[in-house]
């Protein structure tokens, strides 16, 4: 599956495609992308990272409040409902906005059957992924305790 156009001026680095599109849950669930040391030194400049989530009936990348720390390479955002999230950074140059830092086409979004380039593993992804589905059981628990 593709994404969206990449908001001008960034580079997509890692995509999360939550679903079921639509669901929303309260209290917010936490989404952390994890990076490893190299994909950090990729990005350059860490104040221009950004959690953004694509809103299909405006069909615009919307900016979610995050908070990045470099010294754990983590950013984090507290999201209220699923949809496709992005971690995204300034581009270095023209080229990488169309690109991507792996030479990826900004389209490009890894299918759960894909195997990573040079055996590296997504951890980034898998550690996002593993958090959103302790927030879903966390907030189904809630609302069934709730009753």
């Amino acid at each position: 599956a593709g994404l969206p156009p990449v908001p001008p001026g960034a580079t997509i680095g890692f995509a999360l495609d939550c679903g079921p599109a639509g669901a929303t849950f309260d209290p917010p669930a936490t989404l952390t992308y994890t990076l490893s040391e190299e994909e950090w030194g990729k990005i350059g400049n860490s104040a221009t990272l950004r959690v953004m989530w694509y809103n299909p009936g405006t069909g615009e990348w919307q900016e979610v409040p995050a908070t990045v720390d470099p010294a754990t390479r983590t950013v984090t955002a507290e999201v209220s409902h699923f949809s496709l999230f992005a971690l995204t950074w300034a581009a270095a140059s023209p080229a990488e906005a169309t690109t991507g830092p792996a030479g990826t086409a900004p389209g490009d979004v890894p299918s759960g059957s894909e195997q990573p380039t040079g055996g590296e593993t997504p951890w980034a992804l898998i550690a996002a992924g593993v958090l959103v589905v302790a927030a879903v059981l966390a907030a189904g628990w809630y609302l069934l305790k709730k009753r």
